[in-house]
């Protein structure tokens, strides 16, 4: 409920000023990069101005908050370009028209990851004997990352396979106290923290 009261109340300065921007510039197109950013659509909305919104973001949770912020952006939007079905599946379900709906996935370039390293420092570090499994998942430690429910599912992957261990590698001076929880609740996965600066091989 707070993430619409602040896209609702707290930004309505911000899309007083983005009309203002749209109506000056007369741009064709305004983009918006993340769900949660209503002010954009709405000035788009009242100076006639095509919306596309870029999802990424998959929001379940609260239910109520994430079905209506997905028909208030599937209203404000002409396009939704939703990088997997994941993330465009909570509008399909809230009636947004499939005319509106893209799958667009984010590109990669492959030849970035062609180059083979060596993971012999990193294997040796963090497990316990060859038969282990090291699965490394990298990003910063929010609650919008969603590593608490990474732990959770690490729970019943070491119950079916217990020599799987699992590396979190991110900047931990912001991580939430709900991911320390999961991450001591969820014992024993073998979960270890550690950084890219000391693991440079990542």
């Amino acid at each position: 409920a707070a993430l619409l009261v602040d896209a609702l109340l707290h930004r309505s300065g911000g899309t007083r000023r983005l009309r203002k921007i749209l109506r000056r510039e007369k741009f064709d197109i305004g983009y918006t990069n993340t769900i949660n950013m209503l002010p954009s659509g709405l000035a788009a909305r009242r100076t006639g101005t095509k919306s596309v919104y870029h999802i990424h973001e998959i929001v379940r949770r609260p239910p109520l908050v994430a079905k209506t912020l997905a028909r208030m952006v599937g209203k404000l939007a002409d396009k939704l370009l939703c990088v997997s079905k994941a993330a465009m599946a909570p509008f399909a379900e809230v009636g947004v028209p499939e005319s509106k709906l893209a799958h667009v996935p984010n590109c990669i370039d492959l030849q970035v990851f062609d180059e083979r390293l060596d993971g012999s420092a990193v294997r040796s570090e963090f497990l316990q004997s060859r038969d282990d499994r090291l699965i490394v998942a990298v990003g910063r430690l929010v609650p919008k990352k969603g590593f608490h429910e990474l732990v959770e599912a690490a729970k019943v992957v070491v119950a079916g396979m217990p020599q799987a261990r699992f590396l979190l590698v991110g900047d931990t001076k912001d991580s939430s106290e709900k991911t320390a929880d999961s991450a001591e609740k969820a014992a024993p996965c073998h979960c270890e923290e550690s950084s890219t600066k000391q693991s440079p091989q990542f």
